[in-house]
């Protein structure tokens, strides 16, 4: 499942949530506008992989996602869109 969350009513940044709460990883696709310059950052994932980084990258850090994400079992992740 994933859900998205819209800043622009506070003239903020939108926010993707994906959850697996599934025993098998699931890949999920990334929403992007066509002709547009939409990113999403990694900002959270909750992964096992991922503790050696307190599961948190700040903006700065944080890895570009496009197209397409896997989610690994009972994790979620944490997405910020950048124009």
């Amino acid at each position: 499942m994933w859900l998205r969350i819209d800043g622009s009513e506070v003239e903020g940044h939108d926010f993707l949530l994906l959850i697996n709460m599934h025993s098998e990883a699931v890949s999920f696709s990334v929403p992007i506008e066509e002709n547009s310059s939409q990113q999403w950052l990694l900002l959270i994932d909750t992964a096992a992989w991922a503790e050696t980084h307190c599961n948190y990258w700040s903006v700065e850090d944080a890895t570009i996602i496009s197209n397409n994400y896997q989610v690994n079992p009972f994790s979620i992740v944490v997405l910020e869109e950048i124009m």
